[in-house]
């Protein structure tokens, strides 16, 4: 038994412990001059009008297949409809006319949807908006990408709404990747 408390008392707390040097070795000392390394952020990456864009992935909520929406008539161009997702009603928004990638909307809502003219791999983004959740229809989603801050290049100067929307750029697979101010773009 006496090996056993040996053992313990590398774990256990002991009073005459210097206190100051007790985290160090679990958290790493605390100095300032240690240099820090760039942390990579989430992003999930999509397509849209085959250009790469990306949200901060804690805005991402949930990633769905496109049904057809419920019409909201005398709604402006760029709401597409309401979804019923598990009994809660979201608005699902196209972003591509507010970026200027499309001049109209799809019509995949009401008795008149037609789903067809939607790529296969469509998908709706349920994601956090500034004060409720709201869908974002999406050609494609692409995956998951880590991009270091020290790699976001500034965007383009904010002189319309389609670049206040864009926070910066970076690259993802030698293409462009512009990350979106998600509080703009649904604006």
């Amino acid at each position: 038994m006496p090996n056993s408390r040996n053992f313990l008392d590398d774990f256990l707390y002991r009073s005459d412990e210097e206190e100051e040097n007790a985290f160090e070795v679990a958290l790493g000392p605390q100095s300032s001059t240690a240099p820090r390394q760039d942390k990579p952020d989430e992003y999930l990456a999509f397509l849209l009008e085959g250009e790469q864009y990306a949200l901060p992935i804690d805005e991402v909520r949930e990633i769905v297949k496109v049904p057809v929406l419920t019409e909201v008539p005398g709604s402006k161009q760029s709401l597409l409809g309401i979804l019923n997702l598990r009994g809660e009603i979201l608005a699902v928004y196209d972003v591509k006319s507010r970026l200027r990638l499309s001049g109209a909307s799809p019509n995949i809502s009401g008795p008149d949807a037609c789903l067809d003219r939607l790529p296969k791999s469509a998908r709706i983004l349920v994601v956090h908006g500034q004060n409720v959740d709201c869908g974002i229809l999406v050609d494609r989603v692409i995956r998951v990408i880590h991009v270091l801050t020290s790699a976001i290049r500034p965007g383009p100067p904010p002189f319309d709404s389609e670049r206040a929307s864009v926070l910066g750029v970076s690259d993802a697979d030698s293409r462009p990747l512009m990350l979106l101010n998600l509080g703009t773009v649904l604006e």
